[in-house]
């Protein structure tokens, strides 16, 4: 998880994980390992809202009693930081990708991190559109089924149980 398609959340156009290390992100892309990129633009599709808050207590066990407990002040955060009250959830849809491929769709594209810019350093570039004419190095997130991802969650919260 990394990243976004758009904007970013730290800075305009940086996501966190990429901008703490922009190197690091750049030789992952650049070492040819076959990866999925899955950024903001897909894990804010994964809100937890009121009524996934009332799933995961429904769940019924001291681990989902938790969850929704830190779920519920992460939202608070959010709501403060970023005006968006129903904060998303951003490595668990990563981790769904692999547990289940199908429920992220993606598109290859060629993907880079801009390592030099004053104010755009740690940016996720995302050639979508094959503007650039490079070949494409990675997987890119671009939709998330977020019912089943949901249910894929809540059952994964109700094992753990």
């Amino acid at each position: 998880m990394g990243g976004a398609t758009h904007r970013g959340n730290t800075q305009p156009y940086a996501e966190y994980n990429i901008l703490v290390d922009p190197g690091a992100a750049h030789e992952v892309l650049a070492s040819g390992v076959p990866l999925t990129y899955c950024g903001l633009n897909v894990t804010h599709q994964a809100p937890v809202t009121r009524d996934v808050l009332q799933r995961i207590l429904d769940v019924g066990t001291h681990i989902s009693k938790v969850s929704a407990t830190l779920l519920e002040f992460r939202s608070s955060t959010y709501d403060q930081i970023w005006n968006l009250p129903d904060a998303p959830l951003h490595d668990p849809v990563a981790i769904a990708r692999v547990l289940d491929a199908s429920l992220v769709e993606c598109v290859e594209a060629p993907v880079s991190i801009e390592l030099r810019g004053e104010f755009t350093r740690g940016a996720t570039l995302i050639d979508l559109y094959g503007v650039t004419g490079r070949p494409p190095n990675a997987l890119v997130a671009t939709r998330l089924d977020t019912e089943r991802f949901w249910d894929v969650f809540m059952n994964a919260l109700t094992t753990l149980g």
